[in-house]
């Protein structure tokens, strides 16, 4: 069965167990996990996380798979992101052990707001001709979505498309540099997916006069709090100003 549903309290959701371990979040398994005793005294593992992860650690069949996808999509299309939930038994009770089966519980969906100066600062760094760009793991529905809220355009395409997948009529014969200029972001972009690949080893930040000149065009600049933004945006006008008066 395929559902979803949510609780206001985390301690209604965790009445009448014990934790036992706790496996926190990392971007390259995709999931956390929690292992727990019933108030029985039976030991099990739940799972929450991308729903690709999940969907191969259930080996689920295929049906339930296809089902799956659809209402991902159908929450896609909204602009919620998905997570999936599994569970299994722990019959050796052990914190260590692998566990039995994973059992495919269900799909959660999630409306995750874009940070409230967020559309705000892409306003005034687009304003200064910078070009900005969306490198996200979610799905290109959402990016699209993402780009609409925060204004910042909707003209996304899959990572696949760096690989010269997935492409349609219009960007079939682009090369790679022209289509990362052309794009407003990328889409399914993960965690070492993309070692060795210098496809993403630079996507060109570049901002123009208002004379039309280009500066320092090809300047990758990704950033890692949001914090900085306030400092890259002083960067920029700085660096305008300076080379501006030299023109």
């Amino acid at each position: 069965m395929l559902f979803y549903c949510s609780t206001s309290h985390s301690f209604q959701a965790r009445a009448g167990i014990t934790e036992v371990h706790f496996l926190p979040f990392n971007p390259v398994d995709k999931r956390t996990a929690i292992t727990y005793i019933d108030s029985n005294g039976n030991w099990h593992r739940a799972t929450k996380g991308a729903p690709e992860q999940i969907i191969e650690l259930c080996q689920v069949q295929t049906d339930i798979k296809r089902k799956a996808h659809d209402i991902i999509d159908k929450f896609a299309d909204r602009g919620l992101r998905s997570l999936a939930v599994a569970q299994q038994t722990v019959p050796e009770k052990t914190k260590e052990s692998a566990g039995g089966p994973w059992v495919f519980v269900g799909l959660l969906p999630l409306f995750d707001l874009p940070r409230h100066d967020s559309a705000e600062t892409i306003r005034q760094a687009l304003k200064l001709g910078v070009n900005v760009k969306m490198i996200t793991g979610d799905q290109l529905a959402i990016a699209k979505e993402t780009g609409r809220r925060l204004g910042m355009g909707t003209n996304m395409y899959p990572s696949s498309t760096l690989l010269g997948q997935t492409r349609d009529e219009t960007t079939a014969n682009l090369p790679v540099e022209e289509l990362i200029e052309m794009a407003d972001g990328f889409a399914g972009v993960f965690p070492g997916k993309w070692t060795g690949s210098s496809n993403l080893s630079f996507l060109p930040l570049s901002w123009k006069s208002s004379k039309g000149r280009y500066l320092d065009l090809d300047t990758g600049i990704i950033v890692t709090n949001p914090k900085l933004m306030p400092m890259l945006l002083k960067a920029v006008r700085e660096s305008l100003d300076e080379k501006a008066s030299s023109l």
